[in-house]
């Protein structure tokens, strides 16, 4: 008994060396040698959060800083608006032609101009509406890119904010109007080998 107890330990840890060789070794030299950035266990956003690494967030100037959209994910509205989908255009080309989207003129039109930007893959669209995870380094890159001008830097160490931007429009029927939020979303760990893990467990939520 004692013998099977000690293989399979032993089993174990040859396992995990292996993993550590293949991941922490090999898999990272052969991407240096030939340029393929693709990672069997990392999804894009966390290879680039990787190589990016402290290095990178002394270049950007901005290592004590994050970007947060002062607009929320868990909007809704009591009437809903009119929200047209615009396929095929921007953002910016959406707010020089319309304005606005419907329902509030300082909302998020969700078409992911910033997101494109971002080289940490920072920013998805929930709800219609860009969200910031920690994958941000405060490089700024997304600021400019929003025609509405409701992103902004603030800093790292701030977890509650008024999340809109509307100051001059209470007739919004918006639920989230200068409401103060816990700005931080959880964030999923997007290896590659959780993937299926994760589609089951939304799948089980649904």
């Amino acid at each position: 008994m004692i013998l099977r107890i000690i293989l399979f330990v032993l089993f174990l840890l040859i396992i995990a060396t292996l993993l550590f060789f293949i991941t922490c070794i090999l898999s990272p030299a052969v991407s240096e040698q030939t340029g393929i950035t693709d990672n069997f266990l990392l999804s894009k956003a966390e290879y680039n959060f990787k190589k990016l690494g402290k290095l990178a967030i002394q270049q950007a100037g901005a290592s004590q800083v994050k970007a947060v959209v002062k607009c929320s994910c868990h909007k809704t509205f009591s009437e809903p608006p009119e929200v047209q989908n615009y396929p095929g255009l921007s953002c910016a080309v959406i707010a020089a032609e319309y304005g606005s989207i419907g329902g509030c003129n300082y909302m998020c039109i969700g078409k992911g101009d910033c997101a494109a930007s971002c080289p940490q893959r920072a920013i998805t669209i929930m709800n219609g509406t860009a969200v910031i995870s920690n994958f941000c380094i405060g490089c700024g890159k997304c600021i400019p890119l929003c025609p509405k001008g409701i992103i902004q830097l603030v800093d790292k160490s701030v977890k509650r904010m008024v999340v809109c931007s509307n100051t001059d429009q209470p007739f919004t029927t918006c639920s989230s109007i200068q409401k103060e939020e816990i700005i931080e979303e959880p964030v999923k760990k997007y290896f590659k080998i959780w993937a299926s893990c994760y589609r089951i467990i939304d799948a089980k939520k649904k």
